[in-house]
């Protein structure tokens, strides 16, 4: 065999490799805006974004803020950022969790050797032990959506949450076209349940033609209260 023809070969099998390599990650940078409802009354606005840090690390960030009224009442922001890197499956490094107003401040550093997640919540820290493939509760976002760009059934996450290890468990209802600001999206609607919490249900609906990004979701917060998460824009 020529040298050329074995030029061409190794070529050939190393863009199939980096195809393959990068198949494995699903996503891609992106930033979508939503507002949040209650009473059809827009409460606050959020913005979600993706973003590669290099290294193969990733930063997913979570901003909120109240509106109106609520502003002036309430004045917390919310500021929320998961550090993660994809290993088959998201491995998280970090997570962050800032409030203003009544100030709370959470960090939760991840040491998978030793396979505990070290707390620090307002400056006392303690540690407790994880098993693999746990999420904190904003990247449990990012693992539905890999979940379900794979497969979509029913799973089941393990949450670092609250200084406490909980089971998050998602069941998917089906397909459902839903009128959003974007037009017309095809989802698929998938009710999440806080194991053992029975105020803690959710149901959401996640845009398989857009990487299975969450488009809306609906929390109950009381027995006559609503929350609605509605997505504005997307890029």
């Amino acid at each position: 065999m020529s040298s050329r023809a074995i030029y061409l070969m190794t070529l050939v099998l190393l863009c199939c490799t980096s195809t393959v390599m990068a198949a494995d990650n699903p996503f891609k940078p992106f930033r979508a805006d939503y507002i949040v409802e209650r009473d059809d009354e827009v409460i606050a606005r959020t913005t979600l974004s993706l973003s590669a840090s290099g290294n193969n690390r990733w930063r997913y960030r979570s901003s909120s803020e109240p509106t109106g009224w609520f502003a002036s009442m309430l004045g917390a922001a919310v500021d929320e950022e998961s550090e993660w890197t994809w290993a088959d499956g998201l491995k998280i490094l970090s997570y962050r969790y800032d409030r203003s107003g009544k100030e709370k401040h959470v960090q939760l550093l991840f040491n998978w050797q030793t396979m505990r997640v070290t707390n620090t919540i307002n400056g006392d820290p303690w540690q407790m032990d994880i098993p693999d493939g746990t999420q904190d509760k904003l990247s449990i976002n990012l693992a539905l959506m890999a979940h379900l760009s794979r497969s979509e059934a029913d799973i089941s996450f393990p949450v670092a949450d609250g200084g406490k290890l909980k089971t998050y468990d998602f069941k998917v209802i089906g397909r459902e076209t839903i009128s959003t600001a974007l037009g017309n999206i095809q989802t698929v609607k998938v009710s999440r349940n806080k194991r053992g919490r029975k105020d803690r249900q959710a149901t959401l609906w996640l845009a398989p033609d857009l990487n299975y990004l969450l488009v809306q979701m609906e929390k109950a917060e009381s027995d006559d209260e609503m929350l609605i998460l509605k997505i504005q824009s997307i890029n």
